[in-house]
């Protein structure tokens, strides 16, 4: 019994130890192919004028969005 304890232990070590190895490969790979370290920032801007007597009243709207999978945050 003993030496099938020892034999079981060993197989365990050695799939935790390739289980470890790929999950860790698969993020790795993940984190280069789809860049998650990068943000990714989409910049719209709108405009839009009214004449107001002889002057004009100017209004500039800007719509920021976070398309990537990064936080983006205020410095």
């Amino acid at each position: 019994m003993e030496n099938w304890k020892n034999i079981t232990e060993i197989i365990d070590h050695i799939v935790v130890s390739v289980a470890a190895f790929v999950g860790g490969m698969w993020v790795l790979f993940r984190f280069l192919r789809e860049r998650t370290d990068e943000p990714a920032l989409r910049i719209e801007v709108a405009q839009h004028s009214n004449h107001v007597g002889a002057h004009h009243l100017v209004g500039i709207v800007v719509e920021l969005a976070n398309i990537g999978k990064t936080r983006i945050g205020k410095n």
